[in-house]
């Protein structure tokens, strides 16, 4: 007994000393291997990761290698000799996937693209390091452990200095309908979770042996046990896993798609203008003005052509939508009416301040003159000032000095002078593009950041309010509440499902003051009209009532991105931020309108179904062209809008619960070898 003892002793410390649960995961490698295929080996699998998954993400969109395409780098974290060549080995992946992916930002700034890239691939350092730990110490399958981590950290990212929920894995397939559908439940992070579970399943089928040896008594008492041979649960645990969640998702999307809860809603036209970012800011630093005329008049003119467009199909523009920033000037009215001589006592700066004040009067007149031709509102994005002084800039021009804000205004035919119906300004400003942090706190830090950005001053806006009330527009009779996201804030889930829930004080009241419900039919196309008995009308109203609007509009200045260098026709971060919108509409069912400068506009419904796209012969990125169609509305009121992210919340907790079961587990291994 004394010598059974010993050897079990013995052969207990050298399962400490292997990886992770012996019987089940596969072993290190020779250790006599030359030095370069040793890197070879610990660095290539996660860069094939990386590569892979670029071939997941635009230009290529081959959406079904993303279920598979980090297998390789969890086999390498699981079999990697040390954690410090996991951390390592995806920390070089993650630098070559968002290097690529990614490299549209150095255009712009090369010092914010080269401090960008590390931070970035730090959390697939982090997701590897923690994979790692988790699945050498206990016997939970990487199916489990690589959604859950993996999920944690796209959280992670998506909140930490401001959030860059850019390029989740679960992006790629915003064209499988099926797929996305528990957006509206889970968030994108859903997708993310199917992935990552697949890969880990591949993972799970590399690392651990399929058959594992199991001690079974042989039927005489007192006797040895003899090896048998068995399945592995891990294996069997993984592949139920994969086989519910994939089967769950399939099963929750045919059923949502198959929902009869959308309506006609109001008749919208997207204006796509081509104007690169470098023409703008010479038109306005400059103070160019034929050039500014030039840039209006293209844009009336476009919106002229959409309109002959829609005519032709039979449809009549209830809503005109303008990209953002894409009107010269300041243009909300305290400006616009704004006594100059009472507030500017130097008689230059006041003559400079005279000039900007007519020119934005006239383009306030012009837009108001197409609002009344047309019969229809126009939402356009311009900048408003709430001017306190002003500054001479480095390289000619001026600089107000008040708050600032990124504005969207509403012009509609019955607007009275210089004053917009409504305007949203910007909340969720960009770090180091609409502001730099630091500028009370520690000034220096501030002035030091500014290597950062891609202006050569202070060029901080002020952001709005949270909770701005949404605009309303009136349609065959009747009222449809929208709200604007402004540039990559329909990247932020948050910002888009704050916009969307009602706060609990307007569910109240329009709980107490139903509107009447309509007989009207809606539409103004064939096929576009349906009728609805008043107990329906009633039910709709009153599921209605419990979103705060009923579609959101993207406007956007992509102008910045259009030099690249894989494409002459603008870059793919273009095709990236109209793919995650797509996510913005399921999550929330509600549909959205994007008017992008350079691309992409697009109508989606809020199934996630890209139902229009701006294009010119067949091209979709920086180019001029417009989309026209009648939004789909959607009366439910999705999970996701509720609750949040919950889904994100909870793999970040089971990934703390995971991490704490790996430290409990790695001690009670160490006192046993102790023993």
């Amino acid at each position: 007994m004394a010598a059974r003892r010993k050897e079990k002793r013995a052969r207990t410390s050298a399962e400490a000393k292997r990886s992770p649960r012996a019987d089940e995961v596969a072993g290190q490698g020779r250790p006599g291997r030359s030095l370069a295929r040793g890197l070879a080996l610990l660095f290539g699998p996660p860069i094939a990761s990386a590569l892979l998954l670029t071939l997941a993400f635009p230009p290529a969109e081959i959406s079904w290698l993303a279920h598979l395409a980090l297998a390789p780098l969890l086999v390498t974290a699981v079999r990697a000799r040390s954690s410090r060549d996991a951390f390592w080995a995806a920390f070089a992946a993650g630098l070559v996937f968002f290097g690529i992916n990614l490299y549209w930002v150095q255009p712009i700034t090369t010092a914010g693209y080269l401090a960008l890239l590390p931070y970035v691939a730090l959390y697939w350092a982090v997701g590897a390091w923690l994979v790692r730990r988790i699945v050498r110490a206990t016997p939970v399958p990487l199916a489990v452990v690589a959604p859950v981590v993996w999920v944690a950290l796209e959280f992670i990212r998506g909140w930490m200095l401001s959030g860059l929920p850019w390029l989740f894995v679960g992006h790629t397939q915003y064209e499988n309908l099926v797929l996305i559908q528990t957006a509206d439940a889970l968030g994108a992070c859903g997708a993310t979770a199917l992935c990552l579970a697949t890969s880990g399943l591949v993972a799970d089928l590399l690392v651990r042996p399929l058959m594992v040896r199991s001690a079974a008594p042989t039927g005489r008492a007192n006797a040895e046990t003899e090896a048998t041979r068995r399945v592995s649960r891990t294996i069997v645990a993984a592949g139920a896993v994969v086989l519910v969640a994939w089967a769950g998702t399939v099963a929750y999307g045919v059923w949502r798609l198959g929902q009869d809860t959308s309506r006609p809603g109001p008749v919208v036209v997207s204006v796509q203008t081509a104007v690169p970012q470098e023409i703008k800011l010479k038109a306005r630093l400059e103070q160019i003005e034929q050039l500014e005329e030039d840039l209006m008049r293209e844009q009336m003119d476009l919106t002229d052509s959409a309109l002959a467009a829609a005519k032709e199909r039979g449809l009549k523009a209830d809503l005109i939508c303008w990209p953002e920033t894409m009107v010269p000037g300041i243009m909300n009215r305290g400006f616009l009416q704004m006594d100059l001589g009472a507030r500017m006592k130097d008689e230059g700066m006041r003559r400079v301040f005279a000039y900007l004040q007519k020119r934005s009067r006239l383009y306030w007149s012009r837009i108001h003159a197409k609002a009344r031709q047309t019969g229809a509102p126009i939402l356009f994005g311009a900048h408003a000032v709430e001017i306190e002084g002003a500054v001479r800039l480095p390289g000619g021009g001026f600089a107000t000095r008040g708050p600032r804000s990124n504005t969207a205004f509403l012009i509609s035919p019955d607007s009275r002078a210089y004053a917009a119906d409504h305007t949203y300004a910007k909340a969720h400003l960009v770090p180091f593009g609409e502001y730099v942090p630091f500028k009370q706190s520690w000034p220096w830090l501030h002035d030091l950041l500014q290597i950062f950005t891609p202006y050569k001053y202070d060029h901080s806006l002020t952001p709005g309010a949270h909770d701005q009330a949404p605009f309303t527009l009136t349609f065959d009779g009747r009222e449809s509440r929208f709200q604007v996201a402004i540039c990559y804030e329909d990247a932020m889930a948050y910002r888009i499902r704050e916009m969307v829930r009602p706060s609990a004080s307007r569910e109240r009241e329009r709980a107490v003051r139903q509107p009447a419900p309509s007989r009207s039919r809606l539409g103004h196309g064939a096929g576009h009209s349906r009728s609805r008995d008043v107990d329906g009308a009633a039910g709709a109203e009153t599921r209605r009532a419990r979103k705060a609007v009923d579609f959101i509009v993207n406007i956007s200045n992509d102008g910045w991105f259009v030099k690249g260098w894989f494409a002459d026709d603008g870059t793919y971060e273009l095709d990236q931020h109209l793919n995650l919108c797509v996510f913005r509409a399921v999550e929330n069912r509600v549909a959205i309108v994007r008017s992008v400068n350079t691309g992409i506009s697009a109508i989606i419904s809020p199934t996630g179904r890209i139902q229009q796209v701006a294009e010119t012969g067949g091209r979709r990125r920086n180019v001029t062209g417009y989309a026209i169609g009648r939004l789909t509305l959607d009366d439910r009121v999705a999970p996701y809008t509720l609750a949040g992210d919950v889904f994100a919340l909870a793999c970040l907790a089971a990934t703390a619960g995971l991490v704490a079961a790996s430290v409990v587990a790695n001690r009670h291994r160490r006192k046993e070898v102790a023993a």
